[in-house]
């Protein structure tokens, strides 16, 4: 059977591919004082100290995606067992259910409720089919407004150890790449491995945007959080823009409503006997 664009639609919803970012080059933090340097390592535990450690939250999102082709206007309910389980339930605006996603470590399940038919992928198949190099640990930081960390075998503070910051407006920014090596490589065209730029805002040690770029696969990555809940640490809008080969996706995500460490939080996920599977081929 072939792959319907539903598959499509969200394989490239959770892989959030984005476009390139622009530049300032004032040096002041929003109190009218310059910004200090700082070493890679102490701006990651300020940052991670501001994370929201919860063991499970449950999102309300309204959420609209604009491809080349279409727009939508969905409504979803987000859920998170940290480090373990995401679960994704997508209606239509209108109520009409569109899709449930589970995703682990190891694999992802997709019920497709327009056409009657389900997908089960391991998480390498999504790279090979999709060319789309996501992970469960970057989609949960993406989701959270944390540190991405591309090498999954080393603890957050060992992986960025040899990260460069920079400063850029009131901003700090970590980059896994020189600044005159990129510059360089992307002259020739010739960066082959991706490419992170984080901004860290000063007085809150929080995530404002970052950047995932791979520039041989055509691949660029762009997240901007928007008004943070002071509460409980996360950002109330997340804009989201996509660029690959297939054009431009533009996805604005605002959380109406949140929820932390409910008791006996469902992430249910059952294939009803009349649905087909549906086989990569």
């Amino acid at each position: 059977m072939k792959i319907s664009n539903i598959y499509i639609l969200i394989i490239v919803f959770m892989t959030l591919n984005f476009e390139g970012y622009s530049q300032s080059h004032d040096t002041v933090n929003t109190d009218g004082s310059r910004l200090r340097k700082i070493s890679e390592r102490k701006l990651t535990k300020r940052v991670i100290n501001q994370y929201n450690i919860y063991k499970n939250l449950s999102f309300k999102i309204d959420a609209k995606i604009k491809t080349p082709k279409k727009s939508y206007n969905l409504n979803i309910i987000f859920r998170n067992y940290r480090d373990s389980i995401i679960w994704i339930n997508i209606n239509h605006n209108t109520g009409i259910p569109v899709a449930r996603i589970i995703l682990t470590k190891d694999s992802t399940k997709i019920l497709n409720r327009l056409e009657n038919n389900y997908l089960l992928l391991s998480n390498k198949q999504i790279i090979t089919k999709f060319n789309y190099e996501i992970t469960f640990d970057m989609l949960q930081s993406i989701f959270m407004g944390e540190l991405l960390n591309l090498d999954s075998d080393k603890e957050l503070l060992q992986a960025y150890s040899h990260y460069k910051v920079y400063i850029d407006s009131c901003n700090y920014i970590l980059q896994n790449i020189k600044k005159k090596k990129i510059n360089r490589l992307l002259k020739k065209d010739k960066i082959d491995e991706y490419y992170i730029h984080q901004n860290i805002i000063n007085s809150k040690y929080k995530l404002v945007s970052m950047s995932l770029e791979n520039n041989s696969k055509k691949q660029k990555i762009k997240v901007n959080y928007v008004d943070f809940d002071n509460k409980e640490k996360f950002p109330n809008k997340i804009d989201i823009a996509l660029e690959n080969n297939d054009g431009k996706t533009h996805i604005t995500i605002k959380i109406r409503k949140a929820k932390f460490n409910k008791d006996n939080l469902s992430t249910s996920f059952k294939i009803p006997k009349k649905y087909e599977r549906v086989m990569l081929k």
